[in-house]
């Protein structure tokens, strides 16, 4: 998470630094699937997903210190097939 959000930030403004991030909230989790052929009870599953609400630092040169709000968010489908998995941050 930590790496997409410079990555993000850097992005937005070349340069910027991530000083720290602290989690703000309790993240929600979502998951989904199908069952499992012959084996009740059990699923495999297909998609997950998780927000994350953050507070962070950041600077960049020749800007002064910012702290920003936000939510985190990534989704990822297709996990039972690995080589057509996509993720989305």
């Amino acid at each position: 998470m930590r790496d997409s959000i410079a990555e993000i930030l850097d992005q937005q403004v070349p340069g910027a630094t991530l000083e720290w991030i602290k989690v703000a909230d309790v993240p929600r989790y979502l998951t989904g699937g199908r069952p499992q052929p012959d084996d009740e009870g059990h699923m495999i599953i297909t998609r997950a997903g998780i927000a994350l609400p953050f507070a962070l630092s950041v600077i960049s040169l020749g800007r002064k210190l910012e702290i920003l709000q936000g939510a985190f968010s990534w989704v990822a489908v297709r996990l039972d097939q690995p080589g057509n998995r996509k993720d989305q941050v």
